[in-house]
């Protein structure tokens, strides 16, 4: 039996009460008319605008959302569970007073959706994005349904709810880019990415890339990309060439393991990761990764693309270049071999590079040392050079993720840890 204190610790701590802390009130006018909803979808929604899940504002559109995704009874529910930390789901079926596997049963109908998390036997509320995005991406094979979820979604997120959080964040970069710069031999056989080394019995070099695949033994790559995927369902195509929607993330250790258990990865060999890696190599795709060491348990790499990634276009349109640490290679331009031809322009993914006059423009600060224009000087004007900027990442991927969220996100989630840990 649980005790009573214990589930009133967590209500009290974990955000069961913190529906009045989202965006809408305060001063602001709800831009919605709650009579059109049910109660339980709109206090969830309620939930997801809250700041501890760095959500969009109270709106119709984010009610209607919402009311997409769940079913009401499923909303009564989803409403009671905390964010990001999970809990058991009977201290939820406690809490709403119905028999276990009950609760438990239509805590199950929303994952098999991937709008809920669950670890276990417990579960949790995760954010709008980063989260509930990617998990429906790569899991959910009903495309008719997430067209739909596509199309309501990104409404909320291209009206640019993502940039009043941006003056929230710690100032703590939480992502990062890292070039691929190296040739790589796999049991004898080369994987050619870029400059020759030795590579005998798998020695690689010092790239990040590379030292997360040796390093680890469990790695995946998730059945699809899931940007790649939301511009698809939405009925346009990714322009960028090369890349498709099966060029998912990698992801190493036991969230590998994890995604792979749920089918929506698949488990690969070195060999294979290294390939992976070689094929967005050459369709020049930027390495995206959390800002964390290359042992973190939790790693990811993804493929991105200038016209699908959400992260680009949360840098390039909603003040989201503060969340990119300062990465270890900058690039570096030697005028005199610059002919001002602009073809570094047209690949860069932050308009770093720019034509202005007919002559090219480099701005160090927009560059985020992802390496993708190296490969289209023909003239070998460019080069990536050491950045005395650069600062070694958290030792974990769960350090960096709390910096995602704004302060007052990050002191409720510690809040939770040290309560849970006292009970």
């Amino acid at each position: 039996m649980v005790k009573q204190e214990y589930i009133d610790q967590l209500v009290g701590v974990q955000g069961y009460r913190v529906e009045a802390l989202h965006f809408g009130e305060g001063g602001e006018k709800m831009q919605f008319d709650e009579s059109k909803y049910s109660m339980s979808h709109v206090k969830l929604a309620k939930r997801y605008s809250s700041i501890f899940m760095a959500g969009p504002e109270m709106s119709d559109d984010l009610v209607t959302l919402i009311s997409y995704m769940f079913t009401e009874e499923q909303a009564e529910i989803a409403r009671t569970l905390p964010p990001y930390v999970p809990v058991s789901y009977k201290i939820i079926a406690m809490l709403k007073r119905r028999p276990f596997q009950e609760v438990r049963s239509i805590l199950e109908e929303m994952v098999d959706k991937s709008v809920i998390f669950r670890m276990g036997n417990s579960y949790s509320l995760i954010p709008l994005l980063p989260g509930t995005m990617e998990m429906m991406m790569m899991r959910n094979k009903d495309d008719e349904w997430l067209a739909s979820y596509a199309r309501l979604y990104l409404k909320i997120f291209n009206d640019g709810y993502l940039k009043r959080y941006m003056k929230n964040t710690r100032g703590l970069p939480s992502i990062t880019y890292t070039p691929v710069s190296h040739d790589v031999e796999v049991k004898n056989r080369k994987v050619k990415v870029n400059q020759e080394i030795e590579a005998e019995n798998r020695q690689v070099s010092d790239d990040f890339v590379a030292k997360a695949i040796e390093y680890h033994d469990n790695i995946a790559i998730a059945n699809c990309c899931q940007c790649r995927r939301l511009t698809k369902l939405t009925g346009k195509e990714c322009s960028h060439g090369g890349l498709t929607e099966e060029d998912g993330c990698l992801w190493f250790g036991s969230v590998a393991k994890y995604f792979v258990s749920q089918g929506i990865a698949r488990k690969v060999s070195k060999k294979e990761a290294f390939q992976h890696v070689a094929h967005g190599k050459e369709n020049k795709a930027a390495f995206f990764t959390f800002n964390a060491s290359y042992k973190s348990d939790l790693l990811m790499i993804c493929l991105c693309c200038q016209c699908c990634c959400k992260f680009i276009h949360v840098i390039n349109n909603f003040d989201g270049q503060k969340l990119v640490a300062e990465t270890e290679y900058k690039i570096a331009v030697d005028s005199g071999l610059c002919s001002d031809c602009g073809a570094c322009s047209k690949v860069c993914f932050t308009n770093a590079h720019a034509m202005v006059d007919k002559k090219h423009v480099y701005n160090k600060d927009e560059c985020i040392g992802c390496g993708v224009c190296i490969d289209a000087c023909e003239k070998d004007a460019l080069q990536l050079v050491r950045n005395d900027k650069y600062k070694k990442p958290p030792r974990h991927m769960m350090l960096t993720l709390l910096k995602l969220a704004p302060e007052a996100a990050m002191m409720a989630t510690k809040v939770a840890l040290r309560g849970g840990l006292r009970a």
